[in-house]
C-alpha cells in the first residue's frame, strides 16, 4: 500500500477486471433544475413543431429570417432574370452579347435538349448588330451542320452605339427562330 502525507492511498491490484461505480440516485437531484433532470433521467423536451423549434431562441430567430430573405431574392433574380433562349427540333439556342473597348462580342451556343430527338441537319444563321435607331449596322452569316452535342458561334464587330443582337437560326426545313439579346457594356 502507498500513502500520502501519512494517509493510505487505495491501488487496484492487477487481478481486478472490473470497476464498481456507486452513485447517489437520491435527494440531490431535488435541488436540480428540471431541465437537467429529465436529461439525466433520459426524457427529452422537443419543442412542438417545427415552426416553434425554429423561432424558439434568437438565433434560430436570425437564422430563419436569413433563410426566408435569401429565399425570397433567389425567387425575385429567377422571375426577372431575362432568358435569351428558345428551342426548336430538339437543340436549345441562347444568345448572349457583351461590349468592351470598342467591340461587341457576340456567342449563340446550340446544344442538344435531353429526351428530345435531335433534328441533325444543316441550318444557318444569321447575327446582326442593331444601333439604337433600330438600324442594323453589322450583320454576319454562316451556314453549317449540327450534329448532337454542344456548338458554338462566336462573332465580334465594331460598337457603334449597339443596342442588341438579333440571331435568326434557319433549319433547311424552312423552320426559324429569332433571338434577340441585349447588349451587356462592360
Amino acid at each position: 500500500m502507498k500513502y500520502y502525507d501519512d494517509a493510505p492511498i487505495e491501488t487496484m491490484s492487477d487481478d481486478e477486471d472490473n470497476m464498481v461505480f456507486h452513485y447517489k440516485k437520491g435527494s440531490f437531484r431535488a435541488h436540480e433544475s428540471k431541465e437537467v433532470r429529465d436529461m439525466a433521467e433520459g426524457r427529452v423536451n422537443a419543442a412542438p413543431g417545427l415552426f416553434k423549434s425554429l423561432v424558439s431562441t434568437t438565433g434560430n430567430k436570425l437564422t430563419f429570417i436569413a433563410m426566408i430573405i435569401c429565399f425570397v431574392v433567389v425567387c425575385m433574380l429567377a422571375m426577372f432574370s431575362r432568358d435569351y433562349s428558345d428551342t426548336a427540333g430538339g437543340v436549345r439556342f441562347s444568345v448572349s452579347a457583351f461590349s468592351f473597348e470598342d467591340r461587341v462580342y457576340a456567342s449563340l451556343e446550340l446544344k442538344a435538349v435531353q429526351g428530345k430527338n435531335v433534328y441533325g441537319g444543316n441550318y444557318s444563321v444569321l447575327l446582326e448588330c442593331i444601333d439604337n435607331e433600330g438600324n442594323v449596322y453589322d450583320k454576319y452569316e454562316t451556314a453549317t451542320a449540327y450534329s448532337e452535342g454542344m456548338e458554338s458561334l462566336h462573332w465580334i464587330c465594331g460598337d457603334y452605339d449597339s443596342r442588341n443582337i438579333r440571331a435568326t437560326v434557319s433549319w433547311a426545313d424552312g423552320e426559324s427562330r429569332v433571338l434577340v439579346c441585349g447588349i451587356t457594356h462592360k
